[in-house]
């Protein structure tokens, strides 16, 4: 569609296209996943992402495109929610953290699959068709996949709930399914009477006491900057020195260490050191940049590539530590509540990446000052970091009083 020059400023409207669907879908999907279940949303997410990518690969025009990747992002955020969801359910606490890791980790291996992919299919609609399979391939497992037997439990389905958790619940010694079943009605019964009891929240409530509000901007602050920082450096990847491939490699390559390392390091040091650690050293990186001579453009150029590859891949570990801060900061009325608008901020950081990452194909500008700006960002966030309280082996409240 001859998205260069004058054109760049569209292209860049259609990338964020995605993110306003990704933003769009914060809105309800948690709201659907704890309404219709998580196996449910997933699916149907899925469904609806395979079918809007098939047909984008067709689209005829840049407005149809752009509108089919709008639907792309509202499925793609639906089922990562449910995703992560269903994830901390089906473990007990001390495998939450290896959990959370694990979306990570799946996540730079697909990335890496697409870049192999993307290197031997060189047009476009027929990688989009190619990489869709997948998807369609995970709808037929519909069947095999079981619900979260928490969410089966809350909505009242016991036998459902226990079924789930004799089949998968481990090969070592199980309980009887008559003292199963009792064990979970009497967990049943105390979470309705705790329901009953208990006033609703909203939104407004991670404004509305002090310690709450504290906790709600400065944990907003770590997704907006971990949000920019990811999406900006990884649009920005067209814009570096050398082979456009081998850059999504080594953008990529290092993100699989270094998720082991930092998994280690919240369960060792703790979630805010490793958040802090790592914002630091990233923004460390990322301000080199401003130590190289101005004089020599191409060592300028090579040390943005290098400095960007290097900021990426030590800030994308801080996304795990968003996610798990969020979860234990925030007592039980109000987790889910503060995910999504957590995850809102980083959908608004998102729709302003692709016009970042524009910047470095202006004359005069180039990565330098995107990059710079991205350092300052991360040690500013690592500071306010350090009014965020350690989470490691803290109690989870259940209620904003006792939170307060």
């Amino acid at each position: 569609w001859n998205l260069i020059c004058d054109g760049a400023a569209l292209g860049a409207t259609v990338q964020s296209c995605l993110f306003a669907g990704m933003l769009v879908s914060c809105l309800f999907a948690g709201y659907l996943s704890d309404m219709f279940g998580r196996k449910k949303c997933m699916f149907t997410s899925v469904g609806i992402m395979s079918v809007a990518s098939l047909a984008a690969s067709y689209a005829p025009s840049l407005v149809v495109y752009a509108s089919l990747q709008f639907c792309v992002g509202l499925g793609m955020m639906s089922f990562m929610l449910s995703l992560f969801t269903f994830g901390v359910e089906i473990v007990g606490p001390s495998w939450r953290t290896m959990a959370g890791n694990l979306n990570g980790m799946y996540w730079a291996s697909g990335a890496f699959l697409g870049i192999l992919l993307a290197y031997y299919i060189r047009d476009w609609q027929t990688l989009t068709r190619i990489s869709v399979a997948p998807m369609f391939l995970f709808l037929f497992f519909v069947k095999a996949y079981p619900d979260s037997p928490r969410y089966l439990l809350v909505k009242g389905r016991v036998e459902d709930s226990m079924n789930i958790l004799m089949k998968f619940g481990g090969k070592g010694v199980q309980p009887k399914p008559e003292v199963l079943r009792a064990l979970l009605e009497d967990i049943l019964r105390a979470e309705k009477k705790t329901v009953k009891t208990e006033k609703r929240y909203t939104p407004l409530d991670l404004i509305r006491t002090p310690k709450m509000r504290k906790f709600m901007f400065l944990m907003g602050i770590n997704w907006f900057v971990t949000a920019t920082m990811d999406f900006a450096l990884y649009l920005s990847v067209t814009s570096l020195f050398g082979d456009i491939y081998l850059n999504f490699f080594l953008l990529q390559f290092p993100t699989l260490p270094l998720m082991l390392i930092a998994w280690v390091a919240m369960k060792r040091l703790g979630r805010r050191v490793t958040s802090i650690t790592a914002r630091v050293l990233a923004g460390l990186v990322c301000l080199l940049i401003l130590a190289v001579p101005q004089g020599i453009s191409q060592v300028r150029t090579k040390s943005a590539s290098l400095l960007s590859i290097g900021g990426y891949s030590i800030s994308y570990v801080t996304w795990p530590t968003c996610y798990l801060m969020t979860s234990e900061l925030f007592p039980t009325v109000l987790r889910n509540t503060s995910l999504a608008t957590g995850s809102i901020c980083a959908r608004i950081a998102a729709l302003i990446a692709p016009y970042i990452a524009m910047l470095g194909h202006l004359p005069g500008v180039g990565m330098t000052v995107p990059i710079a700006v991205f350092g300052g960002l991360a040690i500013a966030t690592a500071i306010a970091t350090l009014w965020v309280p350690e989470t490691l082996f803290a109690r989870m409240h259940q209620t904003v009083e006792e939170a307060e």
